[in-house]
């Protein structure tokens, strides 16, 4: 079992503020930036801002439909390319891109602004002229854990290969075990087989309690042997934390604890040295959230835990130090 510091070195704080903390011999850091307000997103066109610099990891996770209506036409960032490149810009999309589409979307749909679209990763591509790195399309089901894109009859993962023009496509899964219906590890794996699936996504929920606890399911989901299979595929694999509800109501009120929590418990989950999993850079944290939580982007000061400016300061810092 492997120690977790309460807290990282001040040394690796002080280089994860000043935006030094990346690492290509380590997992990597993405911002989530659906739900991203008007004036959240005024703020993080200015490069030279320290919140921008603080939340600035290693590329940025998009679904342009998701973000608030005040971002998306006052102004538009989509039809002022120059206002939304600098945000992605700013946030290293050049470095990394993945766009999130529900497969139903792959149809004709309406964007914001009146124009038509097929899917969220052209949509991304008109106002931001960046080749999308990856596409994660996804189904709804029932259950909520029905969410892998299939190969056979149709063949849904070809279908949102060429409808991304074409990227590769990321499934996901909210478990890599049984949910009560199907084996979702089996549907996973299929996928990963795939030639044009180009890795999965887990999405879980997480609040500030800890593992085990309401909302902190993941030591239930066998996450561990979902990462491996993905990870010894060759493949990137990205976790998307997002705020826990519990009984339907938010429960996160403290965003970067519960960050810290799940990196504690999945640091424990793996062996020491450089064949841990943290040590490779196919492994993607997303810090997320969803509008319909408390959490935020950047707002509340530096000492405000409840945002992913935090979040990311704070898995900077571990990134240096806090694993073995």
């Amino acid at each position: 079992m492997k120690t977790l510091k309460n807290s990282v070195r001040p040394l690796g704080l002080l280089f994860a503020i000043l935006g030094l903390a990346t690492s290509s011999r380590a997992f990597q850091i993405i911002v989530d930036l659906n739900t991203l307000h008007a004036a959240e997103a005024s703020i993080l066109q200015n490069a030279s801002d320290y919140r921008t610099s603080q939340l600035a990891a290693d590329g940025v996770w998009m679904a342009p439909p998701l973000n608030s209506t005040a971002l998306r036409n006052n102004p538009d960032p989509f039809d002022n390319p120059t206002w939304w490149k600098n945000i992605i810009a700013n946030l290293n999309g050049n470095n990394w891109t993945i766009t999130e589409d529900v497969y139903d979307w792959l149809g004709t749909q309406w964007a914001p602004d009146g124009a038509q679209w097929s899917n969220t990763a052209i949509y991304s591509l008109r106002s931001y002229p960046r080749a999308i790195c990856q596409a994660m399309v996804y189904q709804e089901g029932n259950p909520a854990s029905d969410t892998v894109l299939t190969a056979s009859g149709p063949d849904q993962i070809t279908g949102a290969f060429y409808a991304s023009f074409p990227a590769p496509v990321v499934v996901l899964a909210r478990r890599y075990n049984f949910d009560g219906t199907r084996w979702i590890n089996t549907l996973v794996d299929n996928a990963l087989n795939h030639g044009y699936c180009g890795g999965v996504t887990f999405e879980i929920g997480i609040n500030q309690n800890g593992p085990g606890t309401p909302g902190n399911e993941y030591p239930t989901l066998n996450l561990p042997a979902g990462i491996t299979a993905c990870l010894n595929r060759g493949k990137p694999c990205y976790i998307l934390l997002s705020p826990a509800f519990v009984n339907g109501a938010p429960s996160c009120t403290d965003y970067t604890a519960a960050v810290s929590g799940f990196m504690g418990w999945l640091n424990s989950q793996f062996s020491d040295g450089p064949s841990s999993v943290l040590h490779n850079p196919q492994l993607y944290i997303v810090v997320a959230r969803y509008g319909t939580d408390s959490v935020g982007f950047i707002d509340g000061g530096a000492n405000y835990t409840n945002n992913l400016r935090s979040a990311v300061v704070w898995l900077k810092a571990f990134r240096l130090w806090g694993y073995y």
